[in-house]
C-alpha cells in the first residue's frame, strides 16, 4: 500500500471510531426499547434477544404522549419558521443596509443568550400569569422565539457575507428592489445556511424542559416534560423510558436526514470567506 492509501485507511478508521463513540448510545437505546424490563440489566447484555414492541405499544397508547408529540411538533416548528425568517431579514440588513452602530447591535442580539434562563424564567411566569397566558402553547412560542432569534441572526450573518456585494449589484443594476435582490438572489443562495438555522432552532425548542417544566400546564405539556411520567410508581420501566426516548429522537433525525444535503453545506459553508 501506498503512504496515501495508509494515511486514507488511518482517517476511515478513525471516523468509524468517532462515529462509534456517538452512535453506541443511541443504538443501546434502540435495544434497551425492544428488551423486557428484566432483561435490560442482564450481565453480561444479551445482543441477541427475543424483542418486544410493549414498551412502545405502551408509550403509544397512552394519548397523553400523542399529545405531547404534537405540542411540541408545533411549538419547534413555529419557532424554527419564526426565527428563520426574522433572523435572515436582519442579519441582512445589518450585512447590506447603512445602519449605524451594526457592532453594538449584533452584541445585543447574541445576549438574549447571555441571560440565566432560570432567572429569566420567574420574568416570564410574572408576565404571562398577568396576561392569563400561563399554561398555552403561545407563551412557549414566545418565549422560544425570544431565545432563539439572537442565534438564528448570529447564524445568517455568517452566509450572508459569504455572499459576493457583486452579485446583488448586478441584480440592483438589473431593475431588482433591494426587497427583490433579497428574496431572488440573496435567499437562493443562503438556502444551505437557512436549513442549517432551522434544524439547529428545532432541536433546542424540542429539548427545552425548564420552561416548558414551568410555563405549560397539563393541556399543553411538551415531551422533555412528560417522559418522566414513565419512570413507574412501583419500579423502573426502562424499557418505556428507552421507548419514550427512541420516540422522541425519532423526528429531529428524520428531520436532519431530510434536510441533510443542505445541513452539512450548511455547517461549512458561512464559515468561507
Amino acid at each position: 500500500m501506498t503512504r496515501s492509501n495508509v494515511k486514507s485507511a488511518v482517517k476511515t478508521l478513525i471516523a468509524f471510531a468517532v462515529a462509534a463513540v456517538y452512535l453506541a448510545p443511541i443504538l443501546w437505546l434502540l435495544m434497551c426499547s425492544f428488551k423486557q424490563n428484566e432483561e435490560i440489566f442482564d450481565l453480561p447484555p444479551k445482543y441477541l434477544f427475543s424483542p418486544t414492541i410493549d414498551n412502545y405499544s405502551a408509550v403509544l397508547g397512552d394519548g397523553q404522549y400523542l399529545k405531547a408529540l404534537l405540542n411540541s411538533t408545533i411549538a419547534a416548528a413555529v419557532v424554527a419558521a419564526i426565527t428563520v425568517v426574522l433572523g435572515s431579514m436582519a442579519a441582512y440588513a445589518l450585512v447590506r443596509g447603512s445602519l449605524r452602530r451594526t457592532d453594538s447591535v449584533k452584541f445585543f442580539a447574541i445576549s438574549t443568550r447571555m441571560g440565566l434562563p432560570l432567572g429569566l424564567l420567574i420574568s416570564y411566569f410574572l408576565i404571562f400569569k398577568h396576561l392569563d397566558m400561563l399554561g398555552s402553547r403561545l407563551s412557549l412560542i414566545i418565549v422560544y422565539t425570544n431565545m432563539n432569534l439572537g442565534f438564528a441572526i448570529w447564524m445568517m450573518l455568517g452566509f450572508f457575507e459569504s455572499i459576493p456585494k457583486s452579485i446583488e449589484e448586478a441584480a440592483l443594476v438589473d431593475g431588482c428592489g433591494r426587497v427583490s435582490a433579497f428574496l431572488r438572489v440573496a435567499i437562493p443562495l443562503v438556502r444551505p445556511g437557512l436549513a442549517a438555522t432551522a434544524i439547529f432552532t428545532f432541536i433546542m425548542c424540542w429539548n427545552e424542559f425548564p420552561y416548558a417544566m414551568i410555563l405549560s400546564d397539563l393541556r399543553n405539556l411538551t415531551v422533555p416534560v412528560i417522559i418522566p411520567n414513565y419512570l413507574g410508581v412501583i419500579r423502573l420501566e426502562w424499557g418505556h423510558l428507552s421507548a419514550a426516548g427512541m420516540l422522541t429522537a425519532a423526528p429531529v433525525m428524520i428531520f436532519a436526514m431530510v434536510i441533510q444535503k443542505h445541513f452539512v453545506k450548511g455547517l461549512t459553508f458561512g464559515a468561507v470567506d
